[in-house]
């Protein structure tokens, strides 16, 4: 069985996200419209080693509208700072 691209994943204690459609053995609990790696951009992911990176539930519609955004190159991923 092959798992969509951005589908977000949990095995015992650790959370996945896969880049791209792939086989896959993780429980599934959803699917993200952002793509959080690409090759063609540097740096290729958004986040580093140590980031905390938080999953907010959201609707259809708002799961359409960023991934609409994401497609034209305008979405921008919300970031804060921890001090």
């Amino acid at each position: 069985m092959n798992i969509r691209q951005g589908d977000v994943a949990l095995a015992g204690n650790q959370t996945g996200i896969y880049p791209r459609e792939s086989p896959g053995g993780w429980n599934i609990i959803g699917n993200s419209p952002l793509s959080f790696f690409n090759v063609d951009v540097f740096p290729p992911c958004f986040a580093v080693a140590g980031d905390k990176v938080k999953f907010v539930p959201i609707d259809k519609k708002e799961y359409n509208r960023i991934k609409e955004k994401v497609e034209l190159g305008d979405y921008k991923i919300e970031s804060e700072v921890y001090g």
